[in-house]
């Protein structure tokens, strides 16, 4: 039963992603990152809508050299246009357009991982859009030892409750 979407920003936990099941038990859907490739297939185009990128092929670029090969790779991952490292703000604005995004989650990774740097800034520029944010610290992806499991399903019932949700019954 989908009663909210969300989108999020960067590495998840991974050794914790039972939180997704947990804001499922909410009919909270999440509905992919950048970090995991969802948002990098699609650009803008002039009526401001989420349309198909064209990859190297369809764009009739030549791969002949390795430099050729290179700037396709470039185009194909998306660092070229929109969706760049420039904006994140903006993408995530306009991927909750797209997708009908409620909500969106946010690492706030306290050992400095790069993925992490503007994370505050995409939550308020969220936010004014009146986007409900979520962030969560935990000291990197791949630790576990700084995740503290219980305060942030805690934090999980806080924020759904905030937006008018109770758990679904089973």
């Amino acid at each position: 039963t989908e009663r909210f979407r969300f989108v999020e920003h960067e590495p998840p936990p991974w050794h914790y992603l039972k939180y997704l099941r947990y804001l499922e038990s909410y009919g909270a859907v999440g509905l992919g990152s950048r970090y995991t490739g969802v948002f990098a297939p699609h650009d803008i185009g002039p009526d401001g809508k989420w349309i198909r990128k064209k990859d190297p092929f369809e764009l009739g670029m030549p791969m002949n050299t390795r430099e050729e090969m290179i700037r396709a790779l470039v185009v194909a991952r998306g660092g070229a246009g929109k969706f760049g490292v420039r904006n994140p703000v903006q993408l995530l604005k306009d991927a909750t357009d797209a997708f009908h995004a409620d909500g969106a989650v946010l690492p706030l990774w306290l050992s400095g991982v790069g993925c992490v740097y503007g994370m505050r800034e995409i939550g308020v520029g969220l936010a004014e859009k009146g986007i409900s944010v979520f962030h969560y610290e935990g000291s990197q992806p791949g630790d576990r030892r700084d995740l503290d499991e219980t305060r942030m399903l805690d934090q999980i019932d806080v924020w759904m409750e905030l937006n008018g949700l109770k758990r679904l019954e089973d």
